[in-house]
Formats: C-alpha cells, structure tokens, sequence
C-alpha cells in the first residue's frame, strides 16, 4: 500500500470512466475488502475525519445548488476523497497502527525510487534514452523524474524521506546516522536531479526546521540572531542558484513579477512560462470565487467548473491555444483550491489540522519518539509545497501522509497521557 503513494504515472485506462483509472485503485479496492472481511466491522474512517468532511460534504452540495456547480466533478473528488481517505485509513489499521512499520516501508521505497532516477540519469548521461526527457537541462544534467512522471512530483514525494535522513545526520546516536549516511545521499542526490523550484525550496524548509528542533531560533540563549544571517546566506544561494539554473530563474522572476504586479495584460501574461502562467490564471479564478463567496466556497470539486466559466472573462482564447488548461483540475495549489472551493471554512479547518498535529521539538528528546517527530515535521513540509504548488486532492497518496501525520500526533498525545508508547510494540492500538 506504501508504494501506491508513487504510482502516479501508471495509469490503466485513461478517461475511459470519464476519469483515469490508476493502477493504484485496484490496490486501494483489495485493502478496503481485506479490512472489512478480516476485521469484520465498517469504521472505516476516524470520527473526527467522519465528522469534518460530511461538514464540507453537506456545504458543497448546498453551495451547488445556489452556484449551480452540482454535478459529476463535485461528485468525483467526493468519492475521490472518501475512497483514498477509507483505503489509507484501513490499511493503518490492518497494521495495527504499527507506524514505524508503515514509516520503514515508504523510506525504503522513497530510496529505491531515488536510486532509479539516479541509475537513469546515468544512462541519460551515456546517451541512453530509455524514458523520455523532461525539459531543457540544467548545469549539463538532464531533469530526474524516476518513475514519478514529473520532476516536480518526485521532489514533493521524497521531501518527508529526506528531512528524515537529513535529521538523523545530526541525531546523538552516531551509529544510527552513519547508517543513514547512504540513502541520505541517494535521496538528496535525486531531490538535487530534478531541479524543482519547489524541491530546493523543500529542503530550505527542512535546513530552517531542523534548526528551529535543535533550538537554533531561541529566545532563551540568544541563538534567534542567527535567524537573520542564516537568511541572508539562504538568499544569497538563492541568487546563486537562479544565476546558474536557467529552469529556477525564468519561473522565479515571473512568478515574483505576476504577483507583485497583478498585471492582467495580455502582453505580460503572454510572455509567462506555462508554468507560472498555471498558478497565475488559477490564482485569479480562486480569487474571484472567493470574493463571491469567502466564508464556504462554491464547493468541492467546483474549481473546473469556475475556471471554465470565468477564464474568458480576464484572459484571451488565445492563451488556452498557447498554453492549454493547465492545472484546471487542481488550480495549481492546495491553497489556491481550498480558497475557491471551500472558503474560510475549509482554509481555517485544514490549518487548525496542520497546527493541532505539529510535534514539537521537546519531543525529539524523548529517543523512541524521535523517528515519528522527524517524519512529522518531514510530511509538514511537503503539506506547504502542496499548499503552494499542488492541489490534488488524492495524487501522490496525499491522504496516506495527511493521516499518517495525524497519526504520529496521535500517538505523542497518547505518550504524554499514559506515559506509554502503544504503536510500536503493536501491542496495542493506539487509536479509540
């Protein structure tokens, strides 16, 4: 179930159900028919999950009907949502919330996966072309994306690995960090590859809080004074790396120009990077919906519909002939779609999630829980690049991360209450 969270790209039928069928559906259908058959019960999602999306459910039918966005993609990212979420959830618990078991599984796969996008750069390199390639290439290498489809989603995909691997570099038990020291390097090895803005942008986020865990930003010893030098050295690299990477500069200076400007004009918008021209045009079809109504959205799933009606109205046809509907689907950003199709509610909901299950750094100190604090604060960080750049609902396992931080929380409240740590002796549940 753990590499389902990297099959993306295989996909078995393509909109022959008016939607892909991805390979990883067949798997996800065989762990909710395993849970119930073995288990022989159906709570098949947490109660306060349960509770919160039949909230946003029953907004997003009421919004549809006044908005007149009810239909087949508001009912496809439900049933999207609910089906992940439920497959996710049962396959947790079939391991009995075991969570070093699930965590083991997916770094494992999050370096096979790393090394056999450095194995095929290789060949790339040799003038081997077995996978086609992606983009122009950078510093006289070509962009990695394994088996991932994109560079950019093999970078989102291996961030939580990699703060993991990059923390245990400077846990105190050496031992365990020299061991680490190999897939650390196959993994930020292949994050360099891709050269995604948002990988290197990942592990800034990664070296800032890994910092802030070791007590780097203190009040107490003075050590927040380092705060401002270690920013501006960050910026000085990232003036480096815009220099040097042609991919990294054209999308920073246009995205900085866009959204500084708000320039709606059809010379400047023409000349954007389809990229940027992605977030861009998403991010005023989310902000008109948002005006319309800021506090619950125009639904789940009602983005599409939104940038169909309203793209007209502030960019030219041509522009759908020259870049095509990029990211529609999704508008380009977790943040972005949640704005337009769940407002405030929706927006105050997820950040209450992210902020309630944030681990704090105390509780690294304590060596059983170390492992689920670095791969909580891994899984936040790929939650604000996705917040940025991704707004899938379900892709790339969105929803096994989004529950396994839930979980890790989950057990670090339990450890706090009963001194005790029930989910990695799997002696007993650590859920209600």
């Amino acid at each position: 179930m753990s590499a389902s969270v990297f099959l993306d790209a295989f996909v078995l039928m393509r909109r022959s159900f008016s939607f892909d069928f991805y390979f990883y559906y067949i798997i996800y259908i065989l762990v909710i028919l395993k849970y119930i058959f073995k288990q022989g019960d159906l709570k098949i999602l947490p109660k306060w999950f349960f509770i919160t999306i039949t909230i946003l459910i029953g907004i997003s039918y009421f919004t549809g009907i006044i908005y007149d966005t009810l239909g087949f993609s508001m009912n496809k990212q439900i049933i999207g949502i609910l089906f992940s979420a439920i497959a996710f959830y049962c396959y947790f618990k079939l391991n009995d919330f075991q969570l070093w078991k699930i965590i083991k599984s997916y770094l494992y796969l999050s370096v096979v996966v790393a090394a056999l996008g450095i194995f095929d750069e290789v060949l790339h390199l040799s003038g081997i072309h077995l996978t086609p390639i992606k983009g122009e290439k950078s510093l006289m290498f070509y962009r990695v994306y394994s088996i991932m489809g994109e560079p950019y989603f093999l970078a989102v995909i291996l961030l939580p690995a990699f703060y993991y691997y990059f923390s245990q570099l400077f846990s105190k038990k050496m031992v365990r960090s020299i061991k680490n020291l190999i897939p650390l390097a196959i993994v930020f090895t292949c994050l360099v590859l891709t050269f995604s803005a948002s990988g290197f942008l990942g592990m800034t986020f990664a070296l800032l809080l890994l910092l802030y865990q070791k007590g780097f930003f203190s009040f107490e010893k003075g050590r927040i004074v380092l705060l401002p030098i270690l920013l501006f050295a960050l910026f000085i690299i990232a003036l480096f790396s815009q220099e040097k990477v042609k991919n990294i500069q054209i999308r920073i200076n246009d995205t900085f120009e866009a959204f500084t400007t708000h320039n709606l004009d059809h010379e400047f918008v023409k000349d954007l990077n389809s990229s940027t021209f992605a977030l861009f045009t998403n991010y005023i079809i989310a902000e008109q919906s948002f005006i319309r109504n800021p506090i619950s959205g125009s639904g789940l799933g009602s983005h599409v519909i939104n940038y169909d009606r309203m793209f007209n109205d502030f960019f030219s046809e041509e522009f759908l002939i020259t870049f095509g509907e990029f990211n529609k689907q999704d508008a380009n950003s977790l943040f972005l779609r949640l704005m337009s199709e769940t407002g405030l509610i929706g927006l105050v909901l997820f950040f209450i999630f992210l902020f309630k299950n944030f681990l704090k750094r105390k509780w690294s100190k304590v060596p059983e829980l170390l492992p689920l604090v670095l791969i909580n604060h891994g899984i936040l960080i790929m939650i604000i690049i996705r917040l940025m750049r991704t707004g899938n609902y379900i892709g790339n396992g969105f929803f096994f991360f989004f529950l396994l931080y839930w979980a890790t929380s989950k057990v670090v409240r339990n450890y706090k209450k009963y001194g005790k740590i029930f989910t990695l002796d799997g002696k007993k549940p650590m859920l209600d």
